[in-house]
């Protein structure tokens, strides 16, 4: 559920409530299920994580690939064309031609695990469990937490984001949201200072999912015990965020319940790609050139500074999930190879030997989910 409005942010928005109870209805399945699993523990680090870290540091010292780099020659509409005098010129439009450099790959930031100590502070509970057994407990009650947030329904102050909102819940249960998120863009010039109006995005979220899942976030405020069974209105506490390019973060949200790659390939391909799509190169091309034959340049890079978007945002959080970033690469693989079939720059497209695609065992399978 998304709420938008604009409004003032006040300064003490980030304040920390007093220290309440935290419900442990979500914690409970948490460790029931990591207990489950607890025959497969691997004793010190998990080595997920050791992987993951040394798959990061290849990645940093391999040589960047060479940009894309072209030029787009577009026709403006003559109504768009003006005289120097300051007069609309009833003749053709001149062509105009710009330069584009775009990366050939999407640059992964130095690897950052999430905070264990501070899940482990707000839940003290999950002392005894490692990260991918919480990251797994959670995906797995995934339906039960979404399902949890479509039921709540809030009024939106117009004035200014509150440190605590009052919603309304149709389904009062063990996995109540924990929180209110404002996500909102970072000053667009040196003078504002916080007190300017500036565009809020609120969504209801579990606190333990982001803090699961994204390294660069700091303590959240306190939760706020639930109200007495029978009741149907939710006092959650505001956690404020600022985001680079907030009107790219509900799909990224929905991939951090979900775990569903086939969910960013949706969301930024401007068609509906094949369950196979991240199986090979060669079907990689073939729906490049389905895109290129169908939309036009403008909408290819409508797509591109999308992804981009969702790039910023992935970077700022500091979500190091490989499903998520194989998901990245191949949209944006296919996005450069069909703006290159699209201009006639068969330089540009995507060599055979590129290796992108994922293995089968890690994603394949998800991205027909």
């Amino acid at each position: 559920m998304v709420l938008d409005t604009s409004t003032n942010l006040a300064k003490d928005e980030n304040a920390v409530p007093t220290p309440a109870p935290r419900p442990k209805g979500l914690v409970s399945r948490i460790y029931k299920d990591a207990s489950a699993r607890r025959r497969n523990r691997v004793n010190g680090t998990p080595q997920s994580t050791v992987n993951r870290a040394d798959q990061a540091k290849r990645r940093r010292k391999a040589k960047p690939k060479a940009p894309v780099r072209l030029n787009l020659t577009t026709v403006p509409q003559v109504s768009d064309v003006e005289m120097s005098n300051g007069e609309s010129s009833s003749g053709s439009a001149q062509p105009k031609t710009y330069p584009l450099h775009l990366p050939r790959e999407l640059m992964r930031p130095h690897y950052k695990e999430v905070s264990v100590d501070l899940l482990r502070e707000l839940e003290p509970s999950l002392a005894e469990l490692d990260l991918p057994f919480i990251r797994l407990s959670l995906e797995a009650a995934s339906s039960d937490l979404t399902r949890s947030l479509r039921n709540i329904k809030a009024e939106i102050p117009k004035d200014r984001i509150p440190q605590e909102m009052t919603v309304e819940t149709t389904d009062m249960n063990d996995f109540l949201p924990t929180h209110m998120l404002a996500v909102f863009a970072p000053p667009t010039t040196a003078k504002e200072d916080g007190s300017s109006p500036r565009r809020v995005t609120v969504f209801p979220t579990h606190s333990l999912v982001l803090l699961a899942n994204c390294a660069n976030l700091s303590k959240p405020p306190d939760v706020i015990p639930p109200p007495p069974m029978g009741e149907t209105q939710v006092v959650l506490p505001v956690w404020s965020i600022c985001l680079p390019v907030p009107h790219f973060f509900p799909p990224l949200l929905t991939y951090l319940y979900t775990k569903q790659q086939s969910s960013i390939l949706r969301s930024f391909l401007p068609s509906p790609p094949p369950p196979d799509l991240m199986t090979s190169d060669e079907k990689l091309r073939a729906f490049a050139m389905h895109l290129a034959t169908t939309f036009t340049v403008q909408a290819l890079l409508k797509s591109i500074h999308s992804m981009n978007g969702l790039w910023q945002n992935v970077c700022a959080l500091g979500v190091n999930d490989d499903a998520l970033w194989d998901a990245m690469d191949i949209v944006w693989q296919t996005l450069l190879t069909a703006l290159a079939i699209a201009t006639n720059n068969p330089g540009l497209m995507l060599s055979p030997t590129s290796g992108i695609h994922p293995t089968a065992s890690s994603s394949t399978a998800s991205a027909s989910s």
